[in-house]
């Protein structure tokens, strides 16, 4: 990538640090960033934008902990939650435009367990956009358990639906990713699981760090804790007083909706504070504890914006994901997350009619994550977006990102 013409990043915004470099033009977006902690709470994050292979911006600010002893650095990496999804959709693209299966193919064409209980005609499309009914896991799972693929994929063939396939959809937040991983370990010609494939087909081609699976050779030290204060209370009741209502009753107590159970199976997966344990951060959760860069995740998707020639991906299978979702404005109730509006497409999602500032951009795929990370590509100027922080935010989407969002495309045009 050429930075030549890009200048230097380096000062203080009451107290927190801000680096990084950025290509002229795009000042808008700095501006935006340091907004970000004078104003809405931001302890410590990182926003990337690339244009193809071509660098536009790449900043970090503030701290990694709660103390504030630890500076955000260049390489500093943060678990990105369910923006992890963005990642693997692109994974199974191109998996996809290297003939290892079709969007339309059953499931059960490659795992032939998985065709009992009413799945043997849900297809691999209905898993990526998240209507096969196949939302939670009967069974109390375990760390060790989503470790051992094999057991996992004996567990997962034996579900059974809670709706129709294909009438409906509702988030797989944790699920997506466990059946993504099989199907790409039954098809794949090394039998490699997502995190596998990343690691070799994405971060070398590209020479970033997301990883799926956190490897023994990086230190926790890099990677940013996350950070649940009064501001993360005050947006979750604001945007859901149900479900914050929710999060201070013991779960025994609990009415057990889709949504609670998705949210808590395993038990750690629900639990902010277990996503700073190497037990969690190890395993491979295609769904959501994907950990990397802003900068990684904005050069995965401007790749894919542009065209995705480097990653070697088919116009026809780029072309689902940038299709204008068929529901736009119909049908846009999420049947897991209750009161909440979504649209999901070919493993990512789509703008829906509650988002005004994407609406206009109906080619436009990408993946919110809890906390308020976003991976996001835009083929209509060619730019993907990534931003990552550790001040916990709990609603579908955030202002922080938004707004860096909002002012990086209008630079772009």
């Amino acid at each position: 990538m050429d930075i030549a013409s890009m200048y230097k990043v380096s000062e203080s915004v009451e107290g927190y640090p801000i680096a990084g470099s950025i290509l002229p033009g795009f000042e808008p977006v700095l501006s935006a960033f340091k907004e970000n902690f004078r104003k809405r709470g931001e302890i410590g994050a990182a926003c990337s934008a690339f244009r193809g292979n071509k660098l536009l911006f790449d900043l970090q600010g503030g701290y990694k902990d709660k103390n504030k002893a630890r500076r955000w650095e260049y390489d500093t990496m943060a678990c990105v939650h369910s923006s992890t999804k963005a990642i693997t959709a692109i994974a199974m693209a191109m998996a996809m435009s290297r003939g290892y299966f079709q969007l339309d193919d059953r499931v059960a064409a490659h795992w032939p367990e998985f065709a009992v209980n009413g799945k043997q005609d849900i297809t691999i499309r209905q898993i990526l956009n998240h209507s096969a009914g196949l939302p939670i896991v009967n069974e109390p799972l375990t760390l060790d358990l989503l470790a051992d693929y094999d057991t996992l994929s004996e567990i997962l063939a034996c579900q059974n639906t809670q709706w129709e396939p294909g009438t409906r959809h509702g988030y797989h937040g944790w699920t997506y990713g466990m059946y993504c991983n099989e199907i790409m370990r039954r098809t794949d010609p090394k039998s490699r699981s997502i995190g596998c494939f990343v690691r070799e087909e994405i971060n070398q081609r590209l020479n970033e760090e997301f990883y799926i699976g956190l490897p023994d050779s990086i230190s926790d030290d890099r990677v940013a804790n996350e950070i649940v204060n009064w501001r993360t209370l005050v947006e979750a009741v604001s945007d859901s007083p149900r479900t914050a209502v929710l999060g201070f009753i013991p779960k025994r107590f609990q009415k057990q909706s889709l949504q609670v159970r998705m949210l808590h199976n395993p038990p750690e997966v629900g639990d902010l504070s277990a996503f700073h344990s190497r037990a969690l951060r190890k395993i491979e959760l295609p769904g959501g504890n994907g950990i990397g860069t802003a900068r990684a995740m904005a050069h995965i998707m401007g790749v894919c914006a542009s065209g995705g020639e480097v990653l070697g991906l088919a116009p026809e299978i780029l072309a689902e994901l940038e299709k204008t979702h068929p529901k736009t404005g119909v049908d846009e109730r999420d049947a897991v997350l209750e009161g909440k509006t979504t649209l999901f497409q070919g493993g990512c999602m789509k703008p829906n009619s509650t988002q005004q500032h994407l609406i206009n951009r109906p080619r436009s795929y990408f993946h919110f994550g809890g906390g308020g990370n976003l991976a996001h590509a835009d083929p209509d100027t060619g730019i993907g977006f990534g931003y990552c922080n550790n001040r916990m935010g709990v609603t579908v989407g955030d202002v922080r990102s938004d707004r860096l969002l909002e002012v990086t495309l209008k630079c772009a045009n």
